[in-house]
């Protein structure tokens, strides 16, 4: 008999960390989730993707996992894509049913204790746990297309700093990020360069002129990546109405073993 258990880190935050590549850079206040997995051994995942990152810690036993860049996600026949994951066997694949299986481009990735993997938001994995039991920590944090390289100065990295010290940042913090993947290329922004980037979604140039001057806190008539995040998240994408669409595909729900 196998078995598989999701534990919320409530009880063990105190024995788990935070990796130092996560302490700094604007991780900390982009942490959605934390989650221990217990799997008796033979468990596997379904085919899927999130709409955030996560990094996989295995503690104990092994994990493999197959992932597929986000770029060649399209030969996937992601047939509940509400759910974000596909209904095909991946033990027994019927290559009839889901032909771009067969010449898909992947990573095949084997973790052992003390390995840590860091999957991208929107990157299709599943995962397996099949060598005996196996013990995980699954972090996940929404995508940032900005690094904070100002508080790497400013921190001080610990090799160990518990997960009680950060609190979970907003549900929404993925639907801002949303928004910000448009500009990824951009340094800073002035109103016009705002106006290119989001013309379309916005009725009008006065109603973007209220959103530039709200997140322009320092009036210097430019927005820096810093101003972006300076609001949070349940306010910023009130700023935004557009961005209150059904729910995203994916969740943070799959399981990762």
């Amino acid at each position: 008999m196998t078995a598989i258990l999701m534990l919320s880190l409530v009880v063990f935050v105190g024995d788990v960390g935070l990796l130092k590549c996560l302490q700094c850079g604007g991780f900390t206040r982009l942490i959605q989730d934390a989650i221990i997995w217990y799997s008796s051994g033979d468990t596997m995942s379904v085919l899927h993707f999130d709409n955030v990152d996560n990094i996989n810690c295995v503690l104990d036993g092994r994990k493999e996992l197959f992932v597929v860049d986000k770029k060649d996600s399209h030969h996937i026949d992601f047939d509940r894509l509400e759910e974000g994951y596909s209904s095909v066997d991946v033990t027994n694949v019927d290559m009839l049913k889901y032909p771009g299986l067969r010449d898909i481009p992947y990573f095949w990735v084997d973790l052992f204790p003390g390995d840590c993997l860091y999957l991208p938001a929107g990157w299709p994995h599943h995962v397996t746990s099949s060598c005996g039991r196996s013990l995980a920590v699954n972090v996940w944090f929404a995508h940032s297309p900005w690094f904070d390289a100002d508080s790497c100065a400013e921190t001080e990295l610990s090799e160990f700093k518990a997960l009680t010290q950060y609190p979970y940042s907003s549900s929404n913090e993925h639907l801002r990020s949303k928004i910000l993947l448009l500009a990824a290329d951009y340094v800073e922004f002035t109103e016009t360069d705002m106006w290119n980037l989001y013309s379309d979604y916005f009725g009008s140039k006065n109603q973007l002129h209220k959103v530039f001057r709200f997140l322009d806190s320092n009036l210097d008539d430019i927005v820096s990546w810093s101003e972006f995040y300076k609001v949070d998240a349940d306010t910023f994408i009130k700023l935004f109405p557009w961005l209150y669409e059904p729910k995203e595909s994916g969740t943070l729900g799959h399981t990762e073993l």
